[in-house]
């Protein structure tokens, strides 16, 4: 597998922007200005990428220094960019004996080889802390609240979540076998197999040494004649006599096979969390799509919002109070997938405004 999935499950999840309280006019041109300077955007349709193809992303803030070139305080720190790392490379560790140890082997030749030394055990549900190993074979270690970290379904069974790939790997191994499946079909009855008949006192000559027998020139004669789709002349006549080409038509089982695609087709996106409609043209299914859409809006709300509460926590709250502001002065505002529910309610409320 790819860092990234070609089909980017989940990437109409984020779309989203920064809104700052109405009177807070000067917060909102900042925010705005950060939000391209530091490729926020970017960053969050990477991160939905990771958490849905490899469950579990992980973002990198990258904070300025303070006045007297430190790293800011976590109270008060501007984020200057933001950017993922690969969920391949990172390793998490939490607060069991086993954990700790392999912690101590990781980080034994690093700069942070006392870290792990500082751990005790405990619940096992604790991050002590994640290690990035490079394509150089380099340990890099982050301590707990370096990176922001968000786990998809995560369990006792998959403690570091689970792709929403593997979760719908059944299915997908299935409807690849019968895409394969098909491609076979279609080259064997999109171009037609011939059944030709040649005369019987052709059949058995074998012809003579270093020459085709008269069996072997009909073969390679219509051989040569069905590939270069040319039309075949051909003598009439009865009996043991006859030539005759006729074709092998399918029946019945190539449509029996389209079915069970379809089923696994419409299986497979409704997995990956999309109106399986959208993927037909006609208008019965856009109609019903937009139906499909407005229950989608809702099955990806727990998952905006789990984005939304994280990423303010930890990145938005520390802006706004090296901007000056309080938590809670602006935040994620994801945009409507459904845009007519509101043209309709505004439709609805209409005839009202004049007594409000």
């Amino acid at each position: 597998q790819s860092r990234r999935n070609p089909c980017r499950p989940g990437r109409h999840i984020m779309s989203f922007q920064l809104r700052a309280k109405p009177e807070l006019t000067d917060l909102q041109r900042q925010l705005l200005t950060w939000q391209k300077t530091s490729r926020f955007l970017q960053v969050m349709l990477d991160a939905i990428s990771d958490y849905a193809a490899h469950g579990y992303c992980v973002i990198e803030p990258v904070y300025a220094s303070s006045s007297d070139g430190k790293t800011a305080t976590p109270a008060a720190r501007l984020t200057v960019r933001l950017r993922t790392l690969n969920p391949t490379s990172i390793t998490i560790y939490r607060n069991t004996a086993s954990d700790i140890q392999n912690l101590q082997q990781n980080l034994a030749e690093t700069t942070w080889r006392s870290v792990a030394g500082r751990c005790k055990p405990g619940d096992g549900d604790t991050v002590i802390g994640y290690v990035q190993t490079t394509t150089t074979n380099q340990k890099i270690y982050f301590g707990p609240d370096e990176l922001v970290v968000i786990l998809r379904n995560r369990s006792a069974q998959h403690p570091d979540g689970i792709s929403l790939l593997r979760q719908c790997y059944t299915i997908i191994m299935h409807k690849l076998k019968i895409d394969r499946d098909q491609a076979v079909v279609a080259a064997r009855h999109g171009d037609p197999k011939h059944i030709i008949h040649i005369p019987r006192s052709d059949w058995d000559d074998d012809g003579v040494e270093g020459e085709l027998g008269r069996r072997s020139i009909w073969k390679k004669t219509f051989s040569k004649g069905i590939r270069n789709g040319m039309d075949f002349v051909l003598p009439s006549g009865e009996g043991e006599d006859a030539t005759d080409i006729s074709l092998i038509e399918p029946m019945g089982n190539a449509a029996a096979v389209i079915k069970a695609q379809e089923h696994y087709e419409a299986m497979l996106m409704e997995a990956m969390g999309f109106a399986d409609s959208f993927m037909q043209s006609d208008s019965s299914n856009r109609s019903v799509g937009e139906v499909q859409l407005a229950f989608f809006e809702r099955s990806i709300a727990p998952i905006r919002r789990i984005f939304s509460e994280e990423i303010e926590r930890t990145i938005l709250d520390p802006l706004l109070r090296w901007y000056g502001y309080q938590p809670g002065d602006a935040w994620i505002e994801y945009e409507d997938l459904t845009p007519d529910d509101r043209l309709r309610k505004a439709e609805i409320l209409a005839p009202y405004i004049s007594y409000m």
